[in-house]
């Protein structure tokens, strides 16, 4: 199931509401933009489908627009993994690389 830029914040708040209790978010990336704008990328870790299987919550704040979405990580076969939702006003195709580098860092290694 995709879901698309009029995919609310507010319902995609209530899926990661209680794992952003259990998680403290954690900045992946920063992209430092004309000063003093800044484009950050942060996680919160919903759970662990499989030993090398998990979904985060990635948000994106700053000067390019809002982001949020879920992400299906898989670890050992970084192919299969895919946004299961994601909404605001930019879409995955503008998620950086280093951000899902950072996200296979934090989680992955």
């Amino acid at each position: 199931m995709r879901f698309t830029r009029t995919f609310s914040a507010a319902i995609l708040s209530t899926l990661v509401g209680s794992a952003a209790h259990a998680d403290q978010p954690v900045l992946v990336y920063e992209k430092i933009l004309d000063h003093p704008y800044t484009q950050s990328w942060s996680t919160v870790y919903l759970g662990r489908i499989s030993d090398n299987q998990h979904e985060v919550y990635l948000r994106g704040d700053g000067k390019i627009g809002d982001f949020f979405g879920v992400l299906y990580l898989d670890c050992d076969e970084p192919k299969y993994s895919r946004w299961e939702a994601q909404g605001g006003m930019i879409d995955t195709s503008e998620v950086p690389g280093q951000a899902i580098v950072g996200i296979r860092k934090t989680y992955c290694d």
